[in-house]
């Protein structure tokens, strides 16, 4: 299946059909919608569609979008979506609608006679071949490929109504039906996620197929193609239509489909010639303005904003959010002048509602990613992708960057492949949140800069935020995490980086950002961001047992080399766009199936030793409990060991200030949670016939639990005597 991501077609209209649009235009929309049977809300699409073209010149330039079920769509409004009659008008005989026929049966004939080599479909066969001979019982084309799409077939089946061989067409496709559904691996390339039921993926698999013929029609014709539609497309009459079909219909044969010209209808509109009055004038302004206003204006449903875009000096894309009141002073110059003085065009605008406006607002860092209901304010990244053919392994500056990558893990190779891939992932699937975060620790001066640099330069630096003072992402206003990929995170210590623990985790692995500006309300943005932290620091963050949020890297220095040129030529590297090219397309390149960033994380040795000194001070002093019970009071009754919770609370006291660990706050309910978690319970036993409160403990599953679970490691209680005397404490208990 081929899989094309985006396609424009451009066509200048004649004056015959700019004449056609015009009238269109100028007549009253009560005519347009009763003459071309459309409802308010398509009249709308439409006016404003026309309007748009003529502001263009008359230039059609409608752009479509490779959908989810293998359909070029066509972006908003097209003439793609047009109704037939009023494109027929339009067009004004200057085209030809080139049209598979009975396409959908035709695939299904082609897929029974290809993978399934099946006598039992002779009605369902003969249907592809002759289906107007079972239009009867009100069954027509339409019907009948709801049926094949729908996902109870057998409902349709009435043995009471209709004959044996009606029947068993209908019980045919059902078979069918069945039998794709035992067989998807078949088509294991197409996307099925979004198909509830056996019909719909059915519907995909036809689509494909028609996708992938329509590109080679496309692909020849591309010069004179007015438009691309589902089953076919429609050309420019400055062919020889002849040779078109013969030529489609060759490429057709390896499906079993034929191409017809459908004629389009004709239609005849008679002109209102009386002049326009007031209103007719005013909007007819207003819809000119609303075409300028809309190129850079739009609303917000939820929350409500108000939206305005521009381009800034470095050629970057920013977006500003308003509040309503703010918004209609910042579009005051806009203002319609009528024979009644001036009116403010905000005022007429958000009445309309045709009005460019959005359900909600978004930042998606894929392009293909259209949803007619969401702003989607990605506007791509900066490097071009060179194409597979571009050996990326065999680049200078690609060998430049993964040398770079090698120094920052200290050129350890787990560590090196790792990184790699994490930066393959960010960009073949950025919409994937890694939901782990690379930690670089080192002394100043190595590079990490550059790293980040490099990946910021590819991506555009738009979509890279640097930030020393981690106050300004994690306090109330952190406008600036909106619309990033990189959060670059400076000099984190251990102060902030334990203090703001719960935070980091959020903006590491949470769904949704929650952006708060100035003057405006929450909103919820996708987290797509991938976090990298630098620091020089030993203890810079909070990693436990179970940690799988955190990457830790000790980065080294270069070998052998000059620093000064190093650094030198590496930072001329990152002006070089071609450079930056070349390793985008390296990334784009890399093999990274199956790799899933906080599942398949490495190790390091400065991971182990940050984990190392994070555990949990709790967990250690119940290591040191279970080597020596009787010296932190533990009780010994019938074989089970208690402690009461005087004496447990006062003993961990105790541990914490001979560790020098006073500075660690206790908190005895979290603390009895945490050993009821480890299958001790809160029991009364007497000590010295005195009735208290405790713990039953289970020593042994302390022990077991804190060694494999907990990764907690053994202290040695051993105590050297001199002379190579040595008292092993371990062997008492």
């Amino acid at each position: 299946m081929k899989t094309q991501i985006s396609q424009t077609y451009g066509y200048n209209l004649n004056d015959n059909q700019q004449s056609k649009i015009n009238d269109i235009l100028k007549t009253p929309p009560k005519t347009i919608k009763k003459l071309f049977n459309i409802d308010e809300k398509y009249y709308q699409l439409i006016k404003r569609y026309l309007n748009k073209i003529k502001s263009n010149k008359y230039i059609v330039n409608d752009k479509y979008f490779n959908s989810n079920c293998g359909r070029m769509m066509g972006h908003g409004t097209t003439l793609q979506g047009m109704e037939s009659t009023m494109l027929g008008f339009i067009l004004d005989n200057n085209a030809y609608d080139i049209d598979m026929k009975n396409a959908a049966f035709s695939f299904v004939k082609y897929i029974i006679n290809t993978h399934f080599k099946d006598d039992n479909f002779k009605k369902l066969l003969d249907y592809a071949d002759n289906r107007e001979k079972y239009f009867i019982n009100g069954f027509d084309k339409l019907k009948w490929i709801s049926i094949l799409f729908s996902e109870d077939t057998q409902s349709y089946i009435n043995k009471d109504k209709y004959d044996k061989d009606f029947n068993r067409l209908i019980l045919e496709i059902d078979i069918f039906k069945n039998l794709i559904s035992k067989n998807l691996n078949i088509w294991a390339n197409i996307n099925f996620e979004k198909c509830d039921h056996i019909g719909s993926k059915i519907s995909y698999i036809i689509f494909h197929y028609e996708n992938d013929l329509i590109q080679d029609i496309l692909g020849i014709y591309k010069d004179i193609t007015i438009a691309s539609k589902f089953d076919g497309a429609i050309i420019q009459t400055e062919c020889d239509l002849e040779m078109v079909l013969l030529s489609c219909n060759k490429l057709g044969d390896k499906y079993g489909i034929k191409f017809i010209n459908k004629e389009f209808k004709t239609i005849e509109l008679n002109l209102d010639d009386s002049p326009p009055n007031y209103e007719d004038q005013k909007n007819d302004q207003y819809e000119k303005m609303k075409i300028e206003f809309e190129e850079n204006h739009f609303m917000v449903e939820n929350p409500l904003l108000f939206v305005y875009q521009y381009t800034k000096t470095d050629g970057t894309i920013a977006t500003v959010l308003h509040n309503k009141a703010d918004f209609s002073t910042q579009v005051k110059p806009f203002q319609l002048k009528t024979d009644k003085g001036n009116e403010d065009f905000f005022n007429e605008w958000i009445k309309d509602k045709d009005r460019r406006a959005y359900k909600t607002i978004n930042w998606i860092p894929d392009e293909n990613h259209i949803d007619e209901q969401i702003f989607n304010s990605f506007t791509g990244f900066k490097a071009q992708y060179l194409g597979k053919e571009f050996l990326g392994d065999g680049s200078n500056n690609v060998e430049r960057f993964l040398n770079h990558i090698g120094l920052l893990c200290n050129e350890e190779e787990e560590a090196s492949i790792y990184i790699t891939k994490f930066c393959a992932h960010m960009f073949q699937k950025p919409t994937e949140l890694p939901q782990t975060a690379l930690l670089f620790r080192s002394e100043e001066g190595v590079g990490k800069d550059l790293f980040t640099e490099t990946l910021g330069k590819i991506i555009g630096m738009a979509l890279l935020k640097k930030e020393a003072n981690i106050e300004n992402i994690l306090g109330t206003f952190n406008k600036s995490l909106k619309n990033k990929l990189i959060l670059q995170i400076n000099e984190i210590n251990g102060k902030v980086g334990h203090e703001s623990k719960d935070q980091l985790k959020d903006l590491i692995t949470a769904n949704i950002l929650n952006i708060r500006e100035m003057r405006t309300d929450i909103v919820e943005y996708d987290n797509y961001l991938r976090v990298f932290l630098f620091t020089n620091n030993l203890n810079p963050i909070n990693i436990s047992h179970d940690n799988r949020r955190y990457l830790v890297f000790k980065t080294g220095r270069p070998k052998n080399a000059n620093n000064k040129i190093y650094y030198t030529e590496y930072a001329k590297m990152l002006e070089d766009e071609k450079a930056l090219d070349e390793i985008y397309t390296f990334l784009m390149n890399l093999d990274i199936k199956g790799f899933v960033p906080h599942i398949d994380r490495c190790e390091t040795q400065a991971y182990k030793n940050i984990q190392e000194h994070n555990s949990n001070p709790f967990y250690e002093y119940l290591m040191d409990m279970v080597k020596k019970p009787s010296l932190y009071g533990v009780v010994s009754k019938k074989d089970e060991d208690y402690i009461s919770t005087k004496d447990f609370n006062f003993s961990y006291q105790n541990w914490l200030e001979e560790n020098d660990m006073t500075h660690i706050q206790t908190n005895n309910k979290l603390n009895k949670a945490l050993l009821l978690d480890l299958n001790c319970s809160s029991v009364k036993f007497s000590i010295n016939n005195t009735q208290v409160r405790g713990y039953k403990l289970d020593l042994k599953n302390i022990k077991y639990t804190l060694i494999n679970v907990f990764k907690i490691k053994e202290n040695e209680m051993v105590i050297d005597l001199g002379e190579g005397e040595q008292i092993d404490l371990e062997s008492n208990y």
